[in-house]
C-alpha cells in the first residue's frame, strides 16, 4: 500500500510541484503524491498546471488533506489548511531566497523535519539537506535543430538588480546578448505561460540561466533535459559554468566552434540521464518521507555541495588569520582549516589513511582554467557522511583546497551494487588565475568520520 503525500504550497513555485509529484508518482510504488495550491499563477501573466486550487477543488482537497499520511509544505501555507494537518506528519521545504524569517520561525514550531532545494544557492542559505527538482527525460526531449544560425534563449525570470539575491541580471544579460545578434538569433522572454515558456526552451540551441549566484535552477535541469549547452554560474555539472563577467566569452567559443557546441548538447542530455534521472533522484523523497515516518529527529545540517573557493595552508602569507571554522566549506563541522592543511602537508597523520577508488570524467582545459568532475570514494566509509575536495600541490608544497561540488551518482551506486555510494560524484572548476605560476600537481581528498583517504592523480597544471 502506498503512502499520500500532499505538497502543500501558496504559488505555484514556477510548476515544479507538478513535476516532482509526476515523477514521484511514476517512479515509486511506495509513496503517491497529489498537490494543493492557492492557486497556479502569477500576477505577471505565467500560468502552470494545476492538480488541486483551493477554492475551486474544496472539496476534493478537504479529503485528500484528510486522507494523507504526509503533509509536504513548500515554503508556506493557507492558514485554512492548518485544521486539516495539525495532526498529521509534517516535512517543510524552503524554495525560495531568501524566506521570510517569520515564516521559518512559524514552520519550525510545525516540523523539526526540515529540508530546502538542492540547489547551490539554497543549500547556502539554509543549511539544510536538499530535495531535488525533478524532471522526466520522456517528457522531455529535445528539439532537432532545423535553422541558418544556432539560438539563445535568456527566460529571466525577475527584473531584480543584479546584486540582489535571487536577481538574475537580466538587464546585463539581455545587453551582452544583444552584442550576438548578427551572429545568433537571440530570443529574451519572460512571464509567459509555462508550456510556452518551455516551447521556446525547446527550440533553442543555448540557454542561460543564472550566471551571478552561483547556483543554477530549475531551467538548468530543462535545458539539460532538452539537450541545450547551458550557461549557469553553478559548479560544473551538465553545463558550462560561466560569470556576467565571461558569458561574452563562453558564448563566442560556442558559436564559433559548432563541434563544441554539439558536444556541449550531447553532454547536457547524457548528464541529465546519468545523475539526475527521476528513477534515481526520487529516492531522496522516498529516504525523507521514511524517516518521517519512522520518527526520526531532524536531519543534520548539511552545506556539502558549496565550498569558499581556494584555502590556502598556513604557511602561506595569503592565509594568515584564516585558521578558524569556515562555515561553507564541505565537512566544516568536523575539520578546522589547519586540520585540513594538516591532513594534507603532513601525511599520514594519526588517524591511518584509508584507499580510495576513483574515475576521472572530465579534465577539460579552457581559457579560464579546468574543469574537472567524475567520482571517487573510501572503501568502507558511507559517502552519506563522506565529503569530496579536490586540492591543489605547488611546487614549493603549498597546499589549497579548491571548490567542489558533491553531486549524485546513481550510476556509481547500481556499478558497484552499493546504493550509499549515490553521493560519490564531484566537479571542481579551476580558475587560472587562482594557483601561483609554475607546475601544480591535483589531487583528491576525502574525509568522514575522522577517517581520510588522498590520492595525487595523474593531472597537472601549468600555472
Amino acid at each position: 500500500m502506498a503512502y499520500n503525500v500532499v505538497f502543500l504550497s501558496t504559488t505555484p513555485l514556477a510548476g515544479a510541484p507538478w513535476e516532482n509529484m509526476k515523477c514521484i508518482n511514476k517512479y515509486s510504488s511506495d509513496f503517491h503524491v497529489r498537490w494543493l495550491a492557492n492557486e497556479n499563477s502569477y500576477a505577471d501573466g505565467r500560468v502552470f498546471p494545476k492538480d488541486l486550487i483551493w477554492n475551486q477543488d474544496r472539496e476534493d482537497a478537504q479529503r485528500v488533506l484528510r486522507q494523507a499520511d504526509i503533509i509536504h509544505i513548500q515554503n508556506e501555507v493557507n492558514p485554512e489548511w492548518m485544521p486539516f494537518i495539525k495532526n498529521k506528519r509534517i516535512l517543510v521545504q524552503y524554495h525560495s531566497c531568501p524566506v521570510r524569517q517569520d515564516v521559518v520561525t512559524e514552520l519550525t514550531r510545525w516540523s523539526r523535519h526540515q529540508y530546502t532545494l538542492m540547489q547551490p544557492m539554497q543549500l547556502r542559505q539554509y543549511g539544510l539537506r536538499g530535495l531535488p527538482n525533478l524532471l522526466d527525460p520522456d517528457e522531455y526531449t529535445p528539439q532537432p535543430a532545423l535553422r541558418p544560425q544556432p539560438r539563445i534563449a535568456f527566460a529571466p525570470t525577475n527584473a531584480w538588480k543584479a546584486g540582489e539575491v535571487g536577481s538574475k541580471a537580466s538587464r546585463e544579460v539581455a545587453e551582452i546578448l544583444g552584442g550576438f545578434q548578427d551572429r545568433a538569433e537571440v530570443d529574451v522572454f519572460g512571464h509567459l505561460p509555462y508550456t510556452e515558456n518551455l516551447d521556446r526552451k525547446r527550440n533553442a540551441d543555448i540557454l542561460i540561466d543564472d550566471v551571478v549566484n552561483d547556483t543554477f535552477h530549475k531551467t538548468t535541469l530543462e535545458g539539460c533535459c532538452y539537450g541545450l549547452a547551458v550557461l549557469t554560474s553553478a559548479p560544473p555539472g551538465g553545463w558550462l559554468q560561466t560569470n556576467l563577467e565571461h558569458l561574452a566569452l563562453y558564448l563566442r567559443m560556442l558559436l564559433r566552434e559548432p563541434e563544441y557546441l554539439r558536444d556541449m548538447q550531447a553532454r547536457s542530455r547524457e548528464w541529465i540521464m546519468r545523475s539526475w534521472h527521476p528513477r534515481d533522484m526520487v529516492q531522496y523523497y522516498v529516504e525523507a518521507y521514511e524517516k518521517l515516518l519512522k520518527g526520526k529527529s531532524k536531519p543534520a545540517a548539511s552545506k556539502n555541495t558549496t565550498g569558499t573557493g581556494l584555502l590556502e595552508s598556513p604557511e602561506s602569507p595569503a592565509s594568515h588569520g584564516l585558521g578558524r571554522l569556515l562555515p561553507f566549506l564541505p565537512g566544516w563541522r568536523k575539520f578546522k582549516y589547519r586540520q585540513l592543511a594538516h591532513l594534507l602537508k603532513n601525511w599520514p597523520t594519526d588517524q591511518p589513511a584509508l584507499p580510495m577508488d576513483y574515475w576521472i570524467d572530465e579534465w577539460v582545459e579552457l581559457e579560464t582554467g579546468f574543469k574537472i568532475s567524475g567520482w571517487a570514494f573510501m572503501l568502507g566509509e558511507a559517502m552519506q557522511a563522506a565529503q569530496i575536495h579536490v586540492f591543489l600541490k605547488s611546487e614549493d608544497g603549498l597546499y589549497r583546497i579548491v571548490e567542489t561540488t558533491t553531486l549524485a551518482r546513481p550510476d556509481v551506486g547500481r556499478k558497484f551494487n552499493a546504493p550509499h555510494l549515490a553521493n560519490s560524484g564531484f566537479a571542481a572548476f579551476i580558475e587560472s588565475h587562482k594557483f601561483k605560476a609554475g607546475i601544480c600537481e591535483v589531487g583528491i581528498l576525502i574525509t568522514a568520520n575522522r577517517k581520510h583517504a588522498k590520492i595525487i592523480l595523474d593531472k597537472k597544471i601549468l600555472g
